[in-house]
This record gives C-alpha cells, sequence and structure tokens, in this order.
C-alpha cells in the first residue's frame, strides 16, 4: 500500500486508548526494579528511548513540574538544550533514569552513538517490550497493516497525551510537538527536525468516550515556558 494512502487509512480507522490505562501501567513501570520495564516506563512518558536522553548529555529538573533540561557536554562544539516534556511528573521520570542507570542493562551506554552495537541491541529489546507490555495487552491497539506495537506507535500515543495535558489551544498540534520531540539524539542534534511521521491513528478515550480537550493540566501545573 502506498504510503500516502496507508497513513489516510490509518487516520481515518482510529484505534482507542484508555488514557488512564495508559497511564496508570506507565506510572507503574517507571517504579519498577526491572530495566526492561524501568526503560518502557521513561519512554512511555516521554516519548524517547532511554538512550536517546542519555546521549552526549545530562538530564536535570526544570522549573516546571513537568519538564526535563537535556544539556549537551560542553566540550562538544555546540552543545544542545532544549526542554523533555514528562507526562508523568519530572522528578519521577528523574528518579527512574537515575534507578535504570545503574542497572547492568543500562550501564555502558551514556555517550554512545546509536549505531553503536550495544545501543542498538538495547533499543531492538526495548522495541520487543514495548510490544509485549503494552501492545498484547492492548493498551495501545496494534494497528491494521502492523503485527506488533512499535516505539513509533508508543510516541504517537504520547504526542495525543501531551497534546491533551498541555497544548495551549491557540497552537497547533504539530507545532506543538515540534517542540518536545523534534530533536534528534545521535551526536548530530537537528533542532528544527521536522514532525512528519506522526499519524495521529489514536484517539484517546475515558470509559468509552472520546476526549478532545486540549490543555486540561495547564491551570494546575502551569504554562510551559
Amino acid at each position: 500500500m502506498p504510503k500516502t494512502k496507508h497513513h489516510n487509512t490509518r487516520r481515518g480507522n482510529m484505534k482507542s486508548v484508555d488514557l488512564d490505562q495508559y497511564m496508570q501501567e506507565a506510572q507503574a513501570l517507571l517504579q519498577s526494579k526491572d530495566a526492561l520495564e524501568l526503560a518502557i516506563g521513561v519512554a512511555a512518558v516521554t516519548g524517547r528511548r532511554y538512550t536517546e536522553m542519555v546521549s552526549d548529555g545530562q538530564l536535570k529538573l526544570s522549573d516546571h513540574p513537568h519538564l526535563l533540561v537535556f544539556s549537551g557536554q560542553p566540550q562538544q562544539e555546540s552543545p544542545a538544550s532544549f526542554d523533555i516534556l514528562t507526562l508523568s511528573p519530572a522528578v519521577d521520570v528523574l528518579a527512574a533514569l537515575d534507578q535504570l542507570r545503574e542497572t547492568p542493562e543500562g550501564m555502558g551506554l551514556e555517550g554512545k552513538s546509536s549505531k553503536h552495537p550495544n545501543v542498538k541491541r538495547f533499543n531492538a529489546w526495548i522495541n520487543r517490550g514495548v510490544h509485549r507490555l503494552l501492545g498484547r495487552t492492548g493498551i495501545i491497539p496494534v494497528l491494521a497493516g502492523s503485527k506488533t506495537v512499535s516505539m513509533q506507535r508508543l510516541r504517537e500515543v504520547y504526542g495525543a497525551i501531551a497534546i491533551h495535558y498541555f497544548c495551549p489551544k491557540n497552537q497547533r498540534e504539530h507545532l506543538f510537538l515540534q517542540c518536545y520531540l523534534g530533536h534528534v539524539l545521535d551526536r548530530d542534534i537537528a533542532p528544527n527536525a521536522k514532525i512528519t511521521d506522526f499519524d495521529f491513528p489514536y484517539s484517546l478515550v475515558r470509559v468509552n468516550k472520546r476526549l478532545q480537550a486540549r490543555g486540561v493540566k495547564v491551570s494546575s501545573t502551569g504554562p510551559l515556558p
């Protein structure tokens, strides 16, 4: 099936994701002691692989309860700095990342390119785990034309929830996500990388009722900087 037709088919047949079920599972994974569960929990609430966030930089808390700040290493020619939007409190995500760094699986990955064999193996392991923990359980439905739930599908669910929680009503959805997923970490950093591969194939529901509001957490957390 041609790519455009494939995307249009998915947009016209959106799958439902129960928001509360997804977030409850993500929070449980963040509190696990298991490396795979921690890594998938982090991905579920940041839209990023663990290896993307520990490559060539450091993470720290910000003044906003749902933002982590990535800072490139000072010795880099043009060290990058940008925000990572977290669906769960940033302090919980940072604690999970610290826990993951201490596991045998998480050690030794910091500062390595995505092409490094260890990083490739780790990311393949995470992809399989995403399907096992979130796909087979039905938390994220498998899309038509696919056999598994991949990291890309998880990013799309993350994007839908980020919009529901934090997107200002007067901002376009793609531009909003551009701010928080528009960075590619692999030695080279593209601050304006386009979010062109988002199908938005998922709709959020609560008790089978579709959730269409945007920015529902802004009043309690404050606007994003």
